[in-house]
């Protein structure tokens, strides 16, 4: 079982002792199945390796068009063993429990072919997801390994969503592809990534001339100490349908747990 909180800000908004992954749950060698909140299995790939270094300001929640989950409560997930490199991920549950029809499920699979690269691919569909849209999302990702401490990651996400004016009649199809594209380097326990992530503009059906096309793009440089990483981030963005690119820096540590 788990219990975690979220971050602690200046007025303690968002830390909520259950606000992020809170689970109760039992595995052996034939996986592991939870019931609580947890992160979905199409919004972990997400996250990791496709968010990184700053990129979910535009590949994570920046897409104008919603269409997942990052955590879901009141779901069940089961993930796999390793099956001689392939496993998979299933979630199922409620989506807003106040809202009648209003599910979720998400299901994700991932194979790494002859130990050289993996390939992931996630999907997850919403219904009444909320303001009565009914929602998809997929994702097809991979990972290369490549000689010398050099490492290729790139995904393509494409959202899909279906407003309905009285929760029954559909009214409009709002869709948006996204991209990200990470290179990483290491030399002994320095490491480097550079990333960069952009949101097509909103295709919607009764208006095609949406402007809203968003990009990041920022680099890392990292040190690895017993399971700890400090770095200093910096990078641009135009996130938030900004009208123009501002700059960022962040310093910071990341760990395994």
């Amino acid at each position: 079982m788990q219990i975690e909180s979220g971050y602690v800000g200046e007025d303690g908004t968002g830390s909520t002792l259950g606000g992020r992954d809170t689970f109760i749950g039992m595995k052996g060698d034939w996986g592991q199945v939870r019931f609580g909140r947890m992160l979905t299995p199409l919004y972990e790939v997400v996250d990791w390796p496709y968010s990184n270094p700053g990129l979910g300001r535009v590949f994570d929640w920046g897409a104008d068009t919603k269409s997942h989950y990052d955590r879901k409560g009141d779901i069940a997930r089961y993930d796999s063993p390793d099956f001689d490199g392939f496993s998979f991920d299933v979630s199922v549950g409620r989506g807003d429990k106040d809202v009648n029809g209003s599910n979720h499920f998400g299901a994700a699979a991932h194979y790494t072919v002859a130990e050289a690269f993996t390939l992931h691919g996630g999907y997850e569909y919403n219904s009444n997801y909320s303001d009565d849209i009914d929602t998809q999302a997929y994702l097809a990702g991979v990972e290369i390994p490549l000689p010398g401490g050099f490492k290729v990651s790139a995904a393509y996400k494409y959202n899909d969503g279906v407003y309905k004016t009285d929760g029954v009649n559909k009214d409009t199809e709002a869709e948006q592809e996204q991209v990200s594209v990470v290179g990483e380097y290491w030399s002994g326990p320095w490491g480097y990534r550079l990333g960069y992530a952009a949101n097509g503009d909103s295709d919607l059906d009764n208006n095609a001339n949406v402007d809203d096309s968003e990009s990041v793009i920022a680099g890392q440089l990292m040190y690895s100490h017993n399971g700890f990483l400090p770095y200093l981030r910096v990078g641009q963005h135009d996130a938030y349908n900004a009208d123009e690119k501002s700059a960022f820096a962040r310093v910071g540590i990341e760990y395994n747990f």
